[in-house]
């Protein structure tokens, strides 16, 4: 069997009030892994075991921290613009 390897979490991680854009996007992005790989592969046997209910919120998480993240992008894209003209 394949074994997935799940990068660890950084302090960045549980530091929310003062991180950075970047440091956003690298937790988010970490987070949202994580998440994908409790539903994929051999995952998925435990995550369709589980409720509707709990499904349907697993998925709305992830939608959750993907649209967080391409909010942070687009501010990191207009800071850009900002500076550059």
């Amino acid at each position: 069997m394949a074994t997935e390897t799940v990068p660890a979490i950084t302090e960045v991680a549980y530091n929310h009030g003062t991180e950075g854009p970047h440091d956003q996007i690298n937790r988010l992005s970490a987070q949202l892994e994580s998440l994908l790989v409790t539903m994929t592969g051999e995952g998925f046997q435990n995550f369709s075991a589980h409720s509707t209910e709990v499904q349907e919120n697993m998925l709305w998480m992830a939608y959750g921290m993907a649209h967080q993240m391409r909010m942070v992008s687009r501010q990191l894209d207009r800071a850009q613009e900002y500076v550059h003209g």
